[in-house]
């Protein structure tokens, strides 16, 4: 279990930080070096891979987030 863990949270953080990247290159496109692919496509393909991955991930830790958000009980004197 903690090594599947460790998979989706690479997976994620990996994603995420590819995403977050090529997002900046897309966006500042004044960039003085050209690459040899389309950053627009590898970023789309990067942030479906991130959403599928963070889909994934919230349902997995549903559990934890119930838990977590749950009203708790008030404690009397």
């Amino acid at each position: 279990m903690a090594l599947h863990s460790k998979i989706w949270n690479s997976v994620l953080i990996a994603s995420f930080i590819i995403s977050a990247l090529s997002g900046i290159y897309v966006v500042n496109m004044g960039f003085s070096f050209v690459l040899p692919f389309d950053m627009l496509t590898i970023y789309m393909q990067i942030n479906t891979i991130f959403m599928i991955t963070a889909i994934f991930y919230g349902l997995w830790h549903i559990p934890y987030f119930k838990f977590s958000l749950a009203p708790k009980p008030k404690q009397g004197r």
